[in-house]
């Protein structure tokens, strides 16, 4: 039986940036390689917030899998974006269109591709609803087209006039956890035939310890396992509600004086507090430094109210290390009770406390990285994510 001809649209691609979005595309492709006949479409663009043109256009293999990008357009103008508020009950037809349009990345040369070859191709695959190559290349492949929509409750998720009609238009949703598909649900028509496919990053279960000290990547890691350390992974921004997470973690340090670190690998995207260092931005780490560092902190902390999925979780669980994260995060919190791999909170002193038991009950947080390995075991490995794409795109 011939391969399944699959193209993945998406945002960005590459290995060089940290994204929860592209990362769970990188991964989708490279899993299902074996399976289908896979092309990456996508922009040139690196930065998320600009979209400038930093990828040469034209074909590469990344990972032995062939990326096609497109260059955008233009850049976004993002100072006159920023200071675009609406109501998503009350907004003009031509506001709605020019955001979406300044949303970006603005590449209509992506989208005549999908229209010239939509022949040539039995699935698209859309990543986010968000984005400028969702918003208008879903309608050039009628019948064809799938939706990773990574949906959660945010003010665009809201723009019903263009929304509506993409939702109600695709073949299949793949949905991320069983949050995300009661709020789609609870605010769009789906067609009846539409396939409902549950499926995920697919998290590796480490084989071996990673945590002895002969196993450090990076010498400049020594020092920060001595005291222990919270992580926190992804980008570090304003959006992501890092500092409420830099100032529930200083009541922490005042209320027990704990010689404790909150360590920070990815992107910085926001100003670290300036009282003294157990506050340390790494950078952005490579797979083996991460797999360390998960390894050996006392927890991962995931501030954000908005995750549609947050992979770093389940890759906390898989190295046997408890989660902190928020409670208002409906899709964190599904996840969160259903493992017992973690604690959560609703406000800051709360917060602040997470931290505080996390760090004094060491059996307590034994217990819940285990409770999550063993979640992650039965729900959320790439076999049961694979059969159901498998089963679901057709």
């Amino acid at each position: 039986m011939a391969k399944l001809k699959v193209a993945f649209v998406v945002q960005r691609y590459g290995t060089d940036f940290a994204g929860g979005a592209e990362s769970l595309t990188m991964r989708l492709a490279e899993g299902m390689r074996s399976d289908w006949n896979i092309k990456v479409l996508t922009t040139c663009a690196k930065d998320y917030r600009s979209w400038g043109n930093e990828y040469p256009e034209g074909d590469e293999v990344i990972h032995g899998v062939t990326v096609k990008r497109f260059q955008n357009d233009k850049v976004r103008n993002l100072s006159e974006f920023s200071k675009f508020h609406y109501d998503p009950a009350h907004i003009s037809e031509a506001d709605e269109k020019w955001f979406f349009e300044e949303q970006g990345p603005h590449c209509p040369k992506l989208i005549k591709y999908i229209r010239d070859n939509r022949d040539n191709f039995d699935a698209f695959i859309f990543v986010t609803y968000l984005y400028y190559q969702t918003i208008y290349g879903v309608c050039e492949a009628p019948g064809k087209a799938y939706l990773i929509s990574t949906a959660h409750d945010e003010p665009p998720f809201h723009l019903k006039r263009t929304l509506a009609p993409i939702f109600r238009s695709i073949r299949g949703l793949i949905y991320l956890s069983d949050a995300e598909l009661h709020l789609i649900e609870r605010f769009y028509t789906l067609d009846e035939k539409c396939a409902k496919i549950k499926a995920g990053y697919g998290v590796k279960v480490p084989t071996t310890d990673t945590s002895p000290a002969s196993a450090i990547p990076n010498q400049k890691f020594r020092s920060l396992i001595e005291d222990g350390f919270f992580l926190y992974l992804g980008r570090a921004s304003v959006t992501k509600l890092c500092q409420e997470m830099f100032a529930a973690f200083r009541l922490f340090k005042n209320n027990t004086g704990a010689k404790t670190k909150l360590l920070l690998g990815g992107s910085l995207d926001i100003e670290l507090p300036g009282h003294g260092s157990d506050i340390e931005y790494l950078g952005f780490l490579s797979e083996e430094e991460k797999s360390f560092l998960l390894a050996n902190s006392i927890a991962l902390v995931n501030p954000s109210a908005t995750e549609s999925l947050s992979i770093v979780i389940q890759e906390s669980w898989a190295h046997k290390r408890p989660v902190i994260i928020n409670g208002d995060s409906a899709v964190m919190l599904e996840f969160c009770v259903a493992s017992g791999g973690g604690v959560h909170y609703h406000s800051q002193e709360v917060f602040s406390a997470c931290f505080e038991i996390l760090h004094e009950n060491t059996s307590l947080t034994k217990q819940m990285g285990l409770a999550g390995e063993r979640y992650v075991r039965e729900h959320c490995t790439w076999e049961t994510y694979r059969k159901a794409l498998l089963e679901g795109v057709k």
